[in-house]
């Protein structure tokens, strides 16, 4: 009871803070993990000017775009009509998704285990549920740092590229949560009561749940069958193994909230480059091979900028759309 009533202090006075390194000359460790690699790191890069690193990458909110509810992937419904803007741009909702690098530490080509002492709690930002019963889930990842910022740096909205490239500051090598249709050990840390019915990367079939603080929650697949879930305290061994380099650069991506809403047209057609198509209500989405990561765009000749129904609208160009316009009015 004593340590869980100090790590509730803790996480207030770091809410408050910004972290717990004020409360004593030396910073607190909550505890220290331990990683290992199953394929030696020498093979996974040849050459690289940048350094590697090993640590927690906490994960964010997915964004809600409506283009992809209704025509992108969804595995309650794997018959749904292809559609090449939504299989090119949106995100499988199943896959988690980036919220904010945590910390890291250095590693050696040459060694294929490693420690990360955890001296500072998850920022409030990545963390979801109220202030009695809130919960951040961390992914241990191993990552190039090619520009030897010493943090991982996470792809926000489109950057320009050439057709097909697509270009990362930093690689993420290997994951320990990737997607909740796939096995994973994730960093949990839980302030008050774990909420076990919220929907932020949930598992309902779970019995065995994250321990207040920091701790290891071994999760099965979200569709798979019951009783596959433990869970391990902080210290025990997290062995990862080589992903799919898609997905891994997937979860470096973070889409920015403005997505969730569409846009003026602009005065210029969309490139030749890029793939579109027009929707039943007459808007145009469009993909862009130029962006780093899954984007779609929305463009409608009327509407909001941060609203999907609003009464006062932001643009109305209906009688007088762009010339290149197709989409009707």
């Amino acid at each position: 009871m004593r340590r869980a009533a100090v790590l509730a202090l803790l996480g207030v006075a770091a809410a408050c803070n910004g972290g717990v390194h004020d409360l004593a000359d030396e910073p607190v460790v909550f505890g220290t993990l331990h990683v290992r690699l199953d394929a030696p790191l020498a093979a996974l890069v040849a050459t690289s000017s940048g350094s590697f690193r090993v640590g927690i990458l906490w994960a964010g909110s997915p964004v809600f775009v409506p283009y992809c509810f209704e025509h992108g992937p969804n595995p309650l419904d794997p018959n749904r009509p292809p559609n090449a803007v939504a299989d090119l741009g949106c995100r499988d909702p199943q896959a988690v998704v980036a919220g904010m690098p945590g910390q890291s530490v250095p590693i050696e080509r040459t060694s294929d285990t490693w420690e990360v002492p955890l001296t500072d709690l998850p920022s409030t930002e990545v963390m979801v549920g109220d202030v009695g019963a809130r919960v951040a889930y961390g992914s241990v990842i191993v990552f190039l740092d090619d520009d030897n910022s010493g943090t991982f740096d996470i792809v926000r909205g489109c950057e320009n590229r050439a057709p097909g490239e697509i270009r990362r500051r930093d690689r993420i090598l290997a994951s320990s949560f990737v997607s909740i249709d796939r096995p994973q050990r994730r960093i949990a840390y839980v302030e008050g009561t774990f909420d076990r019915g919220s929907y932020f990367y949930p598992n309902p079939q779970c019995r065995a749940l994250p321990a207040l603080g920091y701790s290891i929650w071994n999760v099965d697949l979200f569709f798979g069958p019951t009783g596959g879930c433990s869970r391990d305290d902080i210290g025990a061994e997290i062995v990862l193994g080589l992903d799919d380099p898609r997905e891994l650069n997937l979860l470096g991506c973070r889409i920015r909230a403005r997505e969730s809403f569409p846009r003026s047209p602009p005065e210029r057609a969309p490139a030749v480059t890029d793939t579109s198509t027009c929707t039943k209500d007459g808007a145009l989405a469009v993909y862009s091979p130029t962006c780093g990561c899954p984007r779609v765009r929305v463009y409608t000749l009327s509407g909001c900028d941060d609203s999907l129904e609003c009464t006062k609208l932001d643009w109305d160009v209906r009688d007088n759309p762009p010339d290149w316009w197709r989409c009707g009015r």
